[in-house]
């Protein structure tokens, strides 16, 4: 997110301060359907502030643009005494089977839109689902450790797309890098043998970005990130590890596109 502002923000900041102390609580009236947490759509992060900016003089704009090939939004924060801040937030515009340009667009515009006013606004907008509150089954493990075992199959999987990973085509009893365990050669994902990515593992897949799960991305985050790696298997100058990693990440996103509730 690129950021820029007026020479002096001393009468923003003091304004932004006092309405941050008077901005209402983000109504999280959306829920994720994988993980069931909540977070608050673009409607309610703009009802949580626009009382107490007004209050204090502050008013935001948000303006679109694309070049047609990725789209921008600009948050800009101003204050009535003329000093200002802005940021700017792009993501990839491509084609998605079954939707026009214009309502992909649409739907990127709204999700920049409503990470970039949170984050300039320093509203809080989406549940902490790390470190203080983890989930049953991540408490289950560290509660009752189990006898390391070899590699499950798509965990395997997984890991043969792991970067700059060594080629093992020609050793009998290969061993995994991070855990050690010898791994029978029958285990190993073979072109004669292809295996089928399951719901329950493409919810697992994690963004390089910012390490998420893909299980916990909403429509319109599945939408962008599948816009952004059809834009770089684009690329001729790809790596065989990196474009294999980039269609396992895009095969997990179709999947969950395809399954998500309605």
């Amino acid at each position: 997110m690129a950021t820029r502002g007026s020479e002096n923000i001393n009468e923003l900041a003091a304004a932004l301060s006092k309405a941050q102390g008077e901005f209402r609580p983000a109504k999280m009236d959306s829920i994720n359907p994988f993980l069931k947490n909540h977070y608050a759509d673009l409607g309610s992060v703009i009802e949580a502030a626009k009382v107490a900016c007004a209050k204090y003089e502050l008013a935001v704009t948000q303006p679109a643009s694309t070049d047609g090939i990725s789209v921008t939004v600009t948050t800009m924060l101003m204050h009535s005494g003329g000093q200002w801040l802005a940021c700017d937030m792009t993501l990839p515009l491509g084609d998605e089977k079954g939707r026009s340009m214009a309502q992909a667009a649409g739907s990127i515009i709204t999700y920049l839109r409503r990470y970039s006013l949170s984050a300039i606004l320093g509203i809080y907008a989406d549940e902490d689902t790390d470190g203080n509150n983890p989930d049953k089954k991540q408490t289950d493990r560290v509660q009752s450790p189990v006898r390391p075992q070899a590699p499950p199959r798509e965990t395997l999987r997984d890991k043969i797309y792991v970067e700059d990973a060594p080629d093992l085509s020609d050793i009998t009893a290969p061993q995994d890098a991070t855990t050690g365990f010898t791994v029978p050669a029958n285990l190993l994902t073979t072109e004669d043998e292809p295996t089928k990515m399951t719901l329950e593992h493409a919810k697992e897949v994690t963004s390089d970005k910012d390490g998420r799960e893909y299980g916990a991305f909403t429509m319109d985050e599945l939408r962008g990130h599948r816009i952004g790696l059809k834009e770089l298997l684009k690329k001729d100058d790809l790596t065989p590890s990196k474009r294999s990693k980039a269609e396992h990440k895009l095969e997990a996103i179709n999947l969950l596109i395809e399954n998500f509730p309605k």
